[in-house]
């Protein structure tokens, strides 16, 4: 089939695909990825070099591919809410427990509490009709509250709270789980759908948003800081206003003092000399808490706005926002130290942010042509003004306003609504 031409290669899988070869057609693409049988493949196909080899592989995972963009739209791909487990587990909860990702599925916090008939917890599955009825692409948890929650532990907890009262529907959860599919926007299918059943249901939703990680923030930040590394661009006396540094110089030990602000800011960060960010009891961790949220804020402000990846200036460096921005989300709420869990601390001190989507489609398309053209970044007033300084009580400080958003449009590329 390698020597078949394109149009008619894709007219075969796409014929496959709908004579019910679909869910093996994207497990040959996983393995095409992997190149998992290239070392069988050598041994009897003696005529073909290696290099041979991997460009066939190349070439029909990218006719897979393009056959897949077509298959799996927004027309034929369908959603189910995921039934609540109830005596004993169905295929499709097995599946979750193995792939859920994000907030690992765990004895303290079992799937039953995230699918519980009548509860404010939902799953919702997205599913192909040529593939059978319990392989489910990608699935999507949903939190039903009457805010953005402050931390994370609001919605892993036990607690219940009657969905008529819901005005604010939290994604806190994306997984698509079929690699096959990688590089087909089932993603942004599956929350478009999502909204548009959960607005049908609950019409007294008027909140669609995320909470979310920020998986390379803690990394960006040892990297672009100033102290332990000499290359790094930003002081922390350059983008904290004065009594931030004088209480961030209080709550810090002597020792920690004398080696300057930056050199704490990277002790402060390391994992072990982190514990502040979880125990809030002892009254030293409690005043480093309150003197670096201000900071952290403005840092993730200025990591997620402004930060892009070397080989694609347009992007976000952070794959979470770009995935929630490629899709027309604005960036609405930074929350510090949201979760404390190993992964999240590792990642980003145990900060989250909250994307947030417009429930009118054509504001969404919006944003995401001003995104994948321009690179801009739609975000909140909130998350803008936390880019800059503000003013001290004695008037030292930057005051930005309208002037400096002006003045930084070229080199900030950020959208405001």
């Amino acid at each position: 089939i390698g020597e078949l031409p394109e149009e008619s290669l894709q007219a075969l899988f796409r014929s496959l695909a709908e004579s019910g070869s679909l869910v093996e057609l994207i497990s040959m693409r996983q393995a095409l990825k992997k190149r998992a049988f290239l070392k069988s493949l050598l041994k009897e196909e003696r005529s073909q070099s290696e290099k041979e080899l991997k460009s066939l592989f190349h070439r029909l995972g990218n006719e897979l591919l393009a056959s897949f963009q077509l298959l799996f739209n927004e027309h034929t791909l369908t959603i189910k809410r995921v039934p609540p487990l109830v005596y004993k587990k169905r295929q499709i909860h097995r599946i979750i427990e193995e792939t859920e990702r994000v907030h690992p599925i765990t004895f303290q916090r079992p799937l039953k509490h995230r699918v519980q008939d009548g509860s404010h917890r939902r799953i919702y599955g997205l599913y192909h009709p040529k593939a059978h009825q319990d392989y489910i692409i990608s699935f999507v948890s949903v939190a039903l509250c009457n805010d953005i929650p402050a931390n994370i532990e609001e919605i892993l907890g036990n607690e219940r709270q009657e969905e008529g009262a819901s005005s604010h529907c939290i994604f806190y959860s994306i997984s698509s789980i079929r690699d096959g599919l990688s590089g087909v926007s089932v993603g942004k299918i599956l929350l478009a759908k999502v909204m548009a059943q959960l607005h049908s249901e609950l019409p007294q939703a008027t909140t669609f948003a995320t909470l979310s990680p920020i998986p390379s923030f803690k990394k960006w930040l040892r990297e672009e800081v100033k102290g332990d590394n000499k290359h790094g661009s930003i002081s922390i006396s350059e983008i904290a206003t004065k009594s931030e540094c004088e209480q961030l110089s209080l709550a810090l030990k002597p020792e920690d003092k004398q080696k300057g602000l930056d050199a704490a800011f990277h002790k402060l960060i390391s994992p072990s000399h982190s514990v502040w960010v979880r125990d809030n009891t002892r009254r030293r961790n409690k005043k480093l808490r309150e003197a670096m949220q201000p900071i952290l804020l403005r840092l993730l402000a200025r990591y997620l706005l402004t930060a892009k990846k070397p080989e694609n200036t347009t992007k976000m460096l952070d794959k979470v926002g770009n995935f929630h921005v490629g899709n027309g989300a604005e960036v609405h709420r930074i929350v510090c130290f949201a979760n404390t869990s190993d992964k999240a601390m590792n990642e980003s001190l145990g900060c989250m942010v909250s994307y947030r989507y417009n429930t009118d489609a054509r504001v969404r398309e919006s944003n995401v042509q001003e995104y994948h053209k321009n690179g801009r970044v739609v975000a909140s007033d909130t998350v803008i003004a936390s880019l800059n300084k503000g003013t001290d009580e004695n008037g030292s400080g930057d005051d930005v306003g309208e002037d400096f958003w002006w003045q930084q449009q070229q080199q900030l590329p950020v959208s405001k609504l």
